[in-house]
């Protein structure tokens, strides 16, 4: 069948106007702001496709199961002897997988062009995903067109379809959201999608597709064409289930995959490439902080200090000498100096005495420039707490006395209170 009377008869001719308007409409109005992804292809991607799974598959699935019934109208299914039935679907399914294609495709294309970012064919996985998806939700829905009237297969699908893909991350049971087609994750920065979180979308909707594909080969009995597609089905749904059962919240990612930029030595600060323009001054800031506290008869001694921007899903508590800050964060609101203050500081427990836990904070604030700083972070906090309040006033008075002493007396005095801060909540 010729290219332009396939494309004019389909019905994906007529449906594309609405279909494309969808997923231009919520990128516009849903999206969040893209600078905060710093232009990382993969948090790109994955964001700007949440909203646009759901109507991509409905739409694959809808318009195809029209184009099953319309074939069956037209008696083109039994009377086409020149051509195989594969052929036959081919030709009227793919105009409606490429639309769905083309949904997905513009809100990706939009994200990446305002960011101004070139993808990776890592950050492209959870769009090659969809792309498998919607062929095989087209083939499905031919299926089902070919079995069931039009006016009751299209309707059907387009909202069975839509629910089971857009509430499938809202059961209480996590393995539904990793085998919707729905990439569940949304991505942070330095991290990328797993082929293996990606195998389990495609062995259920895929085994299913393939299933009714079987179906309608002319090869072998009936008998036994229906055994082989429930065996497919069956075997590609069990797999996929075995794969995610046991799976949390999160698809499993590859994290640490953004570029990173380190500088120094003692302490040799690491920033993302992307955000890391200005990483020497950042790393001077840190330094003098450092300087300060050393100064004043305090060794925090930090090795290495790291941006939290790139953060790690799995990653276990870090070691005595690495310091996480969200150094990115504090270079756009001039707050370096006083986020690394508040890294360097660590107590022996997770809860150390409220009391004594300000007055090193306090002490430490006031030797390096950052009382003001400090206060105003905790103002909030008091306002609405009176036993933080009450906590604070008695660290001002105690800090306020001890700063009166001699410097050595007080460095002493700091590792006392450090250490004895968790003495009781041990």
């Amino acid at each position: 069948m010729r290219l332009l009377t396939v494309l004019r008869t389909s019905s994906a001719l007529w449906a594309a106007p609405v279909a494309l308007a969808l997923p231009v409409f919520y990128f516009f109005v849903g999206r969040s702001d893209l600078e905060s992804y710093y232009g990382y292809a993969p948090t790109i991607v994955s964001n700007v496709l949440m909203p646009d799974y759901s109507f991509a598959y409905a739409v694959a699935s809808g318009l195809s199961a029209w184009e099953g019934g319309r074939i069956v109208t037209a008696h083109v299914w039994s009377s086409a002897a020149a051509r195989s039935r594969y052929r036959i679907a081919w030709d009227v399914l793919a105009p409606v997988v490429v639309l769905s294609w083309l949904m997905l495709l513009a809100p990706v294309t939009l994200g990446l062009g305002f960011a101004g970012s070139v993808p990776s064919f890592a950050s492209l996985r959870p769009l090659a995903l969809a792309f498998l998806i919607c062929a095989a939700h087209a083939v499905i829905g031919f299926g089902v067109g070919l079995r069931v009237p039009r006016h009751v297969a299209v309707p059907m699908l387009l909202v069975v379809v839509w629910v089971l893909t857009a509430f499938s991350v809202t059961y209480d049971e996590m393995w539904p959201r990793h085998l919707s087609g729905r990439f569940p994750t949304s991505l942070a920065f330095g991290e990328v999608a797993t082929v293996s979180s990606l195998v389990p979308h495609i062995l259920l909707t895929g085994g299913i597709a393939v299933a009714v594909a079987l179906l309608w080969t002319r090869r072998g009995t009936l008998a036994f064409r229906a055994w082989l597609a429930g065996v497919v089905a069956v075997s590609g749904t069990v797999g996929a289930y075995a794969m995610v059962h046991d799976w949390g919240h999160d698809a499993p990612v590859l994290t640490g995959q953004a570029p990173m930029t380190c500088v120094g030595t003692a302490p040799r600060l690491c920033m993302p490439t992307a955000t890391g323009q200005n990483i020497r001054a950042v790393r001077e800031e840190a330094v003098s902080v450092i300087a300060e506290l050393r100064a004043a008869g305090v060794e925090p001694v930090p090795v290495l200090i790291v941006d939290t921007l790139q953060p790690d899903r799995t990653a276990q508590a870090p070691d005595s000498k690495t310091v996480h800050i969200p150094l990115t964060e504090a270079a756009k609101t001039g707050t370096i100096r006083f986020r690394v203050l508040n890294g360097t500081i660590r107590f022996p427990c997770s809860r150390p005495d409220a009391v004594d836990a300000y007055a090193v904070y306090l002490w430490a604030a006031e030797v390096t420039g950052q009382k003001d700083a400090y206060r105003t972070r905790l103002a909030v906090a008091a306002k609405t707490d009176e036993r933080a309040r009450s906590a604070l006033d008695q660290a001002a008075d105690t800090v306020g006395e001890i700063r009166k002493r001699p410097a050595a007396e007080q460095s002493r005095w700091y590792a006392r209170t450090l250490a004895g801060a968790c003495e009781e909540t041990a």
